[in-house]
C-alpha cells in the first residue's frame, strides 16, 4: 500500500515508504480536502477556504525551481481530519514524478517537538526527499516569498539522514539574507531591531512590536538589497546613531544596498542624509513603504497615515542621498523613481511640466510646484512628504501672482486622479494680485483637502536669549519659553527649514544625550544657526539680523530667529584661544573699555595659514563656539553669542594699521578668572606665532566691522 493511507497528525511518522503496512483499523472518511496545482505549487485547502487567494497562488507558483515543489497547506486545512493521508498522497505523487525536494509551507513543521523529531524530518526520512520547513508561523509575502515569524523562527532544510541546515527566516533566501543575522537585536541607543521579509525594522523600545497583522510584514522582498524600515505607526523617533549602528553591523558589500523606508508618519530623508554623510556612500530613501499594486511592474512607495495604512503614491518614489563633499556645497538628493500623475502630458527629464511660456510645474517629492519658467528651479527632492496627500505649491514668498496662473492650475488639478486630488493641499506661497478668490474657488471646485496662504514668510512673536556654556553630553537643555520661539522661527523660516534640516542631522547624531523634546529643540536651534551661517539675502542674512538686534527695533520674527541662533551656539563646542576679526579700534574700544555687541560676533581661528590683513581685533575666546560642523566644507570660524562682553586690554599701532587686543569678560571656563596681564601674555604669545598677513585675502563678511555697543532694550520697548 502507498503512504496515502497514513492518517491523523499524531502518527505521521509511522509512514515508512512504499511498502508501508495499512493501519490495523479502518480510517473514517476524511472531510473533503481540495488540491490545486500550478507551476511547481501544490495548495491543500478546505472547500470555501480563501486564505490564499489567486494572487498568492500566482506569486508562489514556480518559486523553488530546479525540480523542487512548494506544498502550501492552508491554516484551516491543518486542523482537518485526514490531512496527513491527503498530504501522503500528494508526496507519493510528487515522488513518482521525480520531484527530489519540497518546500513544506506549513507552520511549525520544522520545529523540534518535545516528543520526537520534527514533522519535516519524518517526511524527509520516510519519502527519501529533501524537505525545507519553517519553525514558527508561516506568512506568504506578496511577490512570492515565504517568511517564518515568531520566537526562534526560521527555515530549516532536512535531507534524508543528515543534520538540518538553518536557512534564516526568508525563503527563498535572498543574496543578502545571511548578512542580516549579524545585526544585533538591540542598538546602542536602546532601539530594537526585528526581522521582516523585506529586511529589518528598527523601532524605539517603547513602540509597538511587529504583529502578524503589521503592514511591514507584507513588504515585498527585493533581491537587490534589504529594506530598513525606520519606526512604526505612532511610535517614538529612532535616533540616527541607532540607524547608523545597523549599517555598521552589515558587511561593506551589503550596507550600500540598504534602502531606508519610513515605517511611521515621520519622513526619514534627514536620517538618510545623515547616514550618507557619516558613511561616505549613497543611501536610498523611499518615499513610503513599498507595495505591490495590481497591474504594475515592481513596487510603488506609499506613506503611512496615523492608522498605519497607506495613503497615496508620491510622484517621486525614492531618492539617493549623496555624502556631503568636504570642500564644496552639498548636493541635493537625486530622484530615482519619477512617476508623473499626468500620463497625457510631456514630462521633462527632471520632472518639469510646461504649462505656458510663463508658467511651469515641477514634480517634487512632496507633490507639485507651479512656478515661473524663468525662475530658479526649486530643490524638488528636499521637500518633506505629508502622509495625508500631495502638496500643490504655487509661487514663491513675496512673488506677485498674476491672473494667468489660475486657469492653468485649474486645468492641472482637473487632470489629477480623483483620489489624489481629494488628498491634495493647495499652498499659495506668493501673493495673488487679484486677491484670494480664485485659489479659494479652485480648492472648492476640485474638492481639495485644504488651502493655505502665505505658508512661507509667516512671522510670530518671540524673545532673545543669552549664551551659556554647553551642557554635558553634547547640547544644552531646552530653554524655558524656547518652545514658542522655536515654533515662531519654524513658521518664519518654512522653506529654508527644509533646505537646512538634512545638513544638521549628522551634528545632531553626535548629541546622544538628547532625547524627545530636547532633541527636537536642538534640531530647530541648529537649523537656525546653519541658516544664519549660509543665508546671503534678507531676511535671514547676518547683516539683517545684526541690524535688527543692534537697533533694538527689529520685528519679533527676527528676534525669535536670533533666540534660536543663540541657543544653537550653546550646543556647539567652545573654542578657547586667539580669534581674529577685521576692525579698527574706534572710540568705543579704548583700553579699559567694555563693549557687548547685541549681535553675534564672528572671527577666524588663528592657525598656520596667513589671515587677511588690515585693522584687526585679537580676541581671547573662552565661550566662542566653533561652527565648523555646520559650515559647508568645514571652516575656521568662531561665533560669539549676542551680548558677549569684551574688555579692551591694549590698542597697538602696527605700520599704519591697528591691532586691538581684548578678552571676554564675565564668562565661565578655563582662563575666565585669569588676570588681564595673564590674558595679555597669552594673546602676545599667540600673535607672535602668527604668519604674516595676507593682504590679497578678503575677510569673510561676518568677520568684519567694529563691535557695536548693544542698545539698552528697556529704552526700545
Amino acid at each position: 500500500m502507498s503512504r496515502r493511507t497514513t492518517a491523523r497528525p499524531s502518527p505521521v511518522g509511522q509512514a515508512r515508504g512504499r511498502g508501508a503496512s495499512p493501519p490495523e483499523r479502518p480510517v473514517p472518511p476524511p472531510p473533503s480536502l481540495l488540491t490545486e496545482e500550478r507551476d511547481g505549487l501544490v495548495l491543500l485547502h478546505t472547500p470555501g477556504d480563501d486564505t490564499f487567494g489567486a494572487a498568492d497562488v500566482a506569486d508562489l507558483a514556480g518559486t523553488p525551481g530546479d525540480g523542487a515543489v512548494t506544498v502550501l497547506v492552508s491554516p484551516r486545512a491543518t486542523a482537518a481530519d485526514g490531512l496527513w493521508g491527503h498530504l501522503g498522497a500528494v508526496l507519493d505523487s510528487l515522488g513518482e514524478r521525480g520531484v527530489h525536494a519540497v518546500w513544506l509551507a506549513m507552520s511549525d513543521t520544522g520545529a523540534d517537538p518535545p516528543d520526537g523529531p520534527p514533522v519535516a524530518r519524518r517526511i524527509a526520512d520516510a519519502w527519501r526527499i529533501e524537505v525545507t520547513a519553517p519553525v514558527g508561523d508561516l506568512l506568504a509575502v506578496p511577490g512570492g516569498a515565504l517568511f517564518s515569524c515568531g520566537e526562534r523562527a526560521g527555515w530549516r532544510r532536512f535531507a534524508p539522514g543528515a543534520e538540518p541546515v538553518e536557512l534564516g527566516p526568508r525563503l527563498p533566501v535572498p543574496p543578502w539574507g545571511e548578512a542580516l543575522n549579524a545585526v544585533p537585536a538591540a542598538a546602542p541607543g536602546g532601539s530594537l531591531v526585528e526581522h521582516l521579509p523585506a529586511g529589518l525594522l528598527i523601532r524605539a523600545a517603547e513602540s509597538e512590536a511587529v504583529r502578524p497583522v503589521s503592514l511591514s510584514l507584507s513588504l515585498p522582498v527585493d533581491p537587490a538589497g534589504p529594506a530598513l524600515v525606520v519606526g512604526v505607526p505612532g511610535g517614538d523617533e529612532v535616533p540616527v546613531e541607532d540607524v547608523l549602528a545597523v549599517f555598521g553591523a552589515l558587511p561593506d558589500e551589503i550596507a550600500p544596498a540598504v534602502r531606508l523606508v519610513p515605517g511611521g508618519q515621520r519622513d526619514v530623508l534627514a536620517v538618510g542624509q545623515a547616514v550618507a554623510d557619516a558613511r561616505g556612500h549613497e543611501v536610498v530613501v523611499l518615499s513610503g513603504v513599498p507595495l505591490l499594486r495590481p497591474g504594475r511592474d515592481g513596487a510603488v512607495a506609499a506613506p503611512l497615515g496615523a492608522d498605519g495604512l497607506p495613503r497615496w503614491q508620491p510622484f517621486v518614489g525614492a531618492v539617493a542621498c549623496h555624502p556631503a563633499p568636504r570642500k564644496s556645497d552639498a548636493l541635493p538628493p537625486r530622484p530615482l523613481d519619477l512617476a508623473s500623475p499626468f500620463p497625457a502630458r510631456e514630462v521633462g527629464e527632471h520632472g518639469d511640466i510646461p504649462l505656458s511660456e510663463r508658467w511651469i510645474a515641477s514634480v517634487t517629492r512632496a507633490g507639485l510646484w507651479v512656478r515661473t519658467a524663468k525662475g530658479a528651479r526649486p530643490l524638488t527632492t528636499l521637500e518633506p512628504i505629508d502622509p495625508e496627500g500631495p502638496a500643490i505649491e504655487v509661487g514663491r514668498p513675496g512673488q506677485k501672482l498674476d491672473a494667468s496662473v489660475w486657469p492653468l492650475l485649474g486645468q492641472l488639478l482637473g487632470e489629477l486622479p480623483r483620489d489624489v486630488r481629494r488628498r491634495a493641499a493647495l499652498l499659495v506661497h506668493g501673493t495673488p494680485r487679484s486677491g484670494e478668490t480664485e485659489p479659494r474657488r479652485l480648492a472648492t471646485e476640485h474638492g481639495l483637502r485644504s488651502l493655505h496662504f502665505g505658508a512661507k514668510g509667516r512671522r510670530a512673536a518671540v524673545g532673545v536669549a543669552r549664551t551659556a556654556p554647553a551642557a554635558a553630553g553634547g547640547g544644552a537643555a531646552a530653554a524655558p519659553g524656547g518652545k514658542a520661539e522655536r515654533a515662531a522661527f519654524r513658521a518664519f523660516a518654512d522653506g529654508a527649514w527644509r533646505r537646512h534640516r538634512a545638513a544638521v542631522e549628522p551634528v545632531l547624531a553626535g548629541m546622544q544625550a538628547l532625547t524627545g523634546e530636547e532633541r527636537e529643540a536642538a534640531r530647530a536651534e541648529l537649523i537656525a544657526l546653519r541658516l544664519y551661517l549660509h543665508a546671503a539675502d534678507e531676511p535671514f542674512d547676518h547683516a539683517t539680523l545684526a541690524g535688527a538686534l543692534r537697533s533694538g527695533a527689529g520685528d519679533k520674527a527676527l528676534r525669535a530667529y536670533a533666540a534660536c541662533v543663540a541657543r544653537g551656539l550653546e550646543r556647539l563646542p567652545a573654542h578657547q584661544g586667539l580669534v581674529l576679526r577685521a576692525g579698527a579700534a574706534g572710540a568705543a574700544l579704548a583700553p579699559g573699555a567694555t563693549v557687548a555687541d547685541a549681535a553675534p560676533v564672528s572671527g577666524l581661528v588663528a592657525h598656520d595659514e596667513p589671515a587677511p590683513g588690515g585693522d584687526r581685533l585679537a580676541l581671547w575666546s573662552v565661550s566662542g563656539r566653533s561652527v565648523a560642523p555646520l559650515l559647508k566644507g568645514g571652516g575656521a570660524e568662531v561665533v560669539f553669542a549676542p551680548r558677549t562682553a569684551f574688555r579692551v586690554l591694549e590698542v597697538r599701532d602696527l605700520d599704519g594699521t591697528t591691532l586691538t587686543l581684548a578678552r571676554e569678560e564675565g564668562e565661565g571656563g578655563e582662563g575666565a578668572d585669569a588676570t588681564d596681564d595673564a590674558v595679555l601674555a597669552r594673546l602676545d604669545a599667540a600673535i607672535g606665532r602668527l604668519p604674516g598677513a595676507a593682504p590679497d585675502v578678503a575677510w569673510p563678511a561676518r568677520c568684519t566691522g567694529p563691535l557695536a555697543p548693544a542698545v539698552d532694550e528697556t529704552e526700545t520697548r
